[in-house]
């Protein structure tokens, strides 16, 4: 984020992922002028901030935790507020998930999981719609169903679900902000809504290396051989 041309912001968690912890980011811009640096604070972890009332009610309550907050007001680099969190210094009860806008609360399901909320945002030049979609992921498992319409998400049994996915344009963040696109497209306000099938979506791995072989082996060379000259000549660029 940073230099996007709008005010944004970005959240850091740390979720169990395989045998270990790995970090992802939940970010957006919002509408609207920049805040200060008091501001900025109670937008990013205020009770009224896109966590507590968008992100969290989707995140299991137990595994995942925010270590990094930051705003940015989109010309400059440098965060306009940012906070570090650790178990000596955790981050405010705004910034808890609850995981309440899921029916059940069991053990985080697998990371690259994920519920998406999505709102059309006008059309394209070729009228096609536009949609704006944003990514949660760790979330408790044990929360989707089969049938004849294929895997379905089972959200909480009220509304907790559809206001939170409802937050990101109706002006109910800290300072009636709402959630824009980096070119400034804005859905309507009763726009946003968690799609009912559950997403897929990469969890990062790392940097990509290149790899390049250089040299010839023999077509005599054995199955083994061919691998040990591989080896031998292979040049690893970060």
């Amino acid at each position: 984020m940073a230099k996007t041309g709008h005010p944004n912001f970005v959240y850091e968690m740390q979720s169990p992922w395989r045998v270990g912890e790995h970090n992802w980011s939940l970010t957006g811009n919002h509408s609207g002028s920049s805040f200060d640096a008091a501001d900025a604070e109670t937008f990013m972890t205020g009770t009224a901030s896109p966590f507590a009332l968008a992100f969290g009610p989707f995140i299991d309550a137990a595994g995942t935790t925010v270590v990094r907050a930051a705003y940015y007001d989109g010309a400059a680099s440098a965060p306009v507020w940012e906070a570090i969190y650790s178990s000596e210094s955790p981050a405010p009860t705004p910034l808890v998930p609850t995981g309440t806008a899921m029916l059940a609360d069991d053990d985080q399901g697998p990371l690259e999981t994920c519920v998406i909320l999505e709102a059309q945002a006008g059309v394209s030049a070729r009228n096609k719609p536009v949609y704006l979609r944003k990514y949660i992921h760790a979330i408790s498992g044990g929360n989707t169903t089969s049938g004849d319409t294929g895997i379905r998400w089972t959200f909480d049994a009220g509304t907790i679900h559809t206001n939170a996915a409802k937050s990101m344009g109706d002006g109910t963040w800290f300072g009636t902000r709402v959630y824009i696109s980096p070119t400034g497209r804005q859905p309507a306000s009763d726009a946003w809504t968690p799609l009912p099938a559950p997403g897929n979506h990469q969890m990062p791995r790392g940097r990509k290396r290149k790899i390049t072989t250089t040299g010839t082996t023999s077509s005599l060379l054995s199955e083994i051989e061919q691998l040990a000259a591989a080896a031998a000549t292979r040049i690893l660029i970060p």
